[in-house]
């Protein structure tokens, strides 16, 4: 849901009840006062709310959620696993489950597949793996499998594939004296290559680890560096 609003509702014989600035994206009210076309009040119902891996952030008013109880009505909510960037305070204030407070990092309302325009979550929102599990929802708005620990709203974030270094030219991995990586790289006779690594690909940060110039016969270059016992290593060769 994005760019919903409200407006002061009227019922009854005219009754107004004005929304409170700091109702935001979600406002839950309960009167037990409003009258019917007949005349009398209507029956005290609880006014329940139950969010479950919602997310709620960027309300353009005080807050993300906002519950209300008026002339003896009552209010509740409830679930859990969910954003609430801004919630209200006291008896106001959404009572479930929050995972997290965070900025959710959201993208822009865009067409990013499935039937309906949805907000993307952004590489680093902290509403990726961080909803509830066991809700029996496998598919997000747009019909995109969720994951085992499912992202918090609408859409499920899916890691971009990194680009595919192309691997023609590695020529070899070897162990030497079971301490060391040899490497050799095909290039081109007299070009100078950097070897780069990084332990995580998604954000990769390249560390450049070894320089050589590629051979003036056969146009390999070789690098030799000490292997990283237990930790992930990815390598490239850039030039």
């Amino acid at each position: 849901m994005a760019g919903n609003s409200a407006s002061t509702p009227t019922f009854g014989y005219g009754v107004a009840y004005p929304i409170p600035s700091a109702a935001g994206a979600i406002y839950n009210l309960a009167d037990n006062n409003v009258a019917t076309q007949a005349g009398p009040a209507l029956a005290n119902t609880p006014a329940a709310t139950v969010l479950e891996n919602a997310l709620l952030a960027n309300a353009s008013d005080e807050s993300d959620y906002f519950q209300q109880a008026l002339n003896g009505g009552s209010v509740s909510s409830s679930g859990g696993g969910n954003l609430i960037v801004a919630n209200a305070t006291g008896a106001n204030a959404f009572a479930g489950g929050i995972v997290a407070t965070a900025n959710s990092q959201l993208g822009t309302l865009a067409d990013n597949g499935g039937p309906t325009p949805t907000l993307a979550l952004l590489l680093n929102s902290p509403a990726i793996n961080a909803g509830v599990t066991g809700l029996g929802v496998s598919t997000d708005q747009r019909g995109v499998t969720r994951d085992i620990d499912p992202d918090i709203g609408a859409f499920e974030y899916v890691s971009p594939i990194p680009p595919v270094i192309p691997a023609a030219n590695l020529v070899s991995i070897q162990s030497v004296e079971s301490a060391n990586y040899r490497l050799i790289y095909q290039g081109v006779a007299g070009n100078q290559y950097v070897l780069q690594q990084t332990h995580v690909l998604l954000p990769a940060v390249w560390i450049p680890v070894a320089t050589n110039t590629a051979a003036p016969g056969d146009g390999t270059a070789t690098f030799i560096l000490p292997a990283t016992t237990g930790t992930n290593t990815f390598w490239r060769v850039v030039h």
